[in-house]
């Protein structure tokens, strides 16, 4: 597992806090694809003045980091597909032009190409966050600011987008920092607490939003990371 600290240090370790090793400083956001030797991050390039995502193996010298996001616009919160076999993954992020408002979802190949925005509204004045990528690369969920995190205020959880690309499906989720199963078929979200909004619940899901259930109440359940095992960890601190 890996974890990088709100003083962006990213830490890799056992998921039982053993053979504790420090990756790269001044990064954050890590995410994991098919390959454990590969980790995907966001940091700041002070030179060009733009946040991006990047990527560093582990098994090549001096832990070379590449810039996946294009140039000009700052590229946040990665999420990574699963594929099998020698397939590239995708990588999901929001992104930030400085000439457009608000956020929006891309997409881009684990090897820099391809870049593709998913939900690009020159005239949109919300912002879309946090995206999640199923492991196998067909799915992606996001919230959009704006849009009521409380699961009750807003049903169904889940609305179908228009999809630029005809092998992906999109859908906004009415909650917080998304995440898939290991196998895809469910997903775990969080919600403000209605009675308490300092705190939220974590959620979990069939990703058609049916068959919620409530597993971490009117606590801290920020930014679930599920394991192969379908055991969830999260963020119990904001």
């Amino acid at each position: 597992m890996a974890w990088a600290y709100w003083h962006q240090t990213l830490v890799r370790m056992r998921p039982d806090g053993t053979d504790r090793e420090t990756i790269l400083n001044e990064v954050g956001w890590p995410a994991f694809g098919s390959d454990p030797d590969i980790i995907y991050f966001h940091k700041y390039d002070a030179e060009s003045g733009y946040w991006g995502v990047y990527s560093v193996n582990l098994t090549a010298p001096r832990w070379v980091q590449t810039r996946l996001s294009p140039p000009y616009v700052h590229a946040l919160t990665p999420s990574v597909s699963k594929p099998t076999g020698s397939e590239a993954p995708i990588i999901a992020m929001a992104i930030y032009n400085p000439t457009i408002k608000g956020r929006q979802i891309a997409l881009v190949h684990g090897d820099g190409t391809g870049f593709q925005y998913l939900t690009f509204n020159p005239g949109c004045t919300s912002s879309d966050y946090n995206p999640a990528v199923s492991p196998d690369g067909k799915t992606v969920y996001f919230n959009r600011g704006g849009w009521p995190g409380s699961p009750k205020s807003l049903p169904p959880n889940i609305r179908k987008l228009a999809s630029p690309m005809a092998d992906l499906d999109v859908y906004m989720i009415n909650g917080y920092f998304p995440h898939f199963s290991p196998d895809g078929k469910q997903i775990a979200v969080s919600y403000q607490c209605d009675r308490s909004p300092r705190f939220c619940d974590l959620h979990v899901m069939n990703i058609s939003g049916a068959d919620r259930k409530v597993i971490v109440k009117q606590r801290n359940g920020w930014m679930a990371s599920w394991s192969k095992d379908f055991r969830i960890a999260h963020n119990n601190g904001r």
